[in-house]
């Protein structure tokens, strides 16, 4: 197996651990969506639910939504902006947006650091 390694270029292999990774902690949160769902489903042929059996499940979701109704939140700053088109993005979340993910392609830039260390996309507003 390690002849086909030595085969690959240094970008190759750092790609392929990129995708591995990406990968497996897609696996991850699929397995964790499958269990929790047969966990509520066990659940409701007993007639519980999941905050009876884990009541601070409940007081970590009553303090995340202790804002008072009236108050809202506020969209984070946009960090990054494509120039071109004026879209935008926070550089949050789990996944960024196509824009972003079309500049990495037609660069060859394998992670989002490389994006974010590009100033040419720093949003100046």
């Amino acid at each position: 197996m390690s002849g086909e390694f030595s085969k690959l270029s240094d970008l190759e292999l750092v790609s392929l651990i990129h995708r591995t990774q990406q990968e497996i902690e897609q696996r991850k949160e699929s397995g964790k969506e499958r269990l929790r769902a047969e966990i509520e489903e066990k659940l409701k042929m007993f007639g519980f639910e999941l905050n009876d059996i884990f009541p601070e499940t409940a007081k970590k979701a009553r303090k995340t939504s202790s804002r008072n109704a009236d108050e809202e939140r506020k969209p984070a700053r946009a960090k990054f902006k494509n120039h071109a088109s004026g879209e935008t993005w926070s550089g949050r979340g789990p996944r960024p947006p196509q824009w972003v993910k079309d500049i990495m392609r037609a660069r060859g830039w394998e992670s989002l650091e490389q994006f974010k260390a590009c100033e040419e996309f720093h949003s100046q507003d």
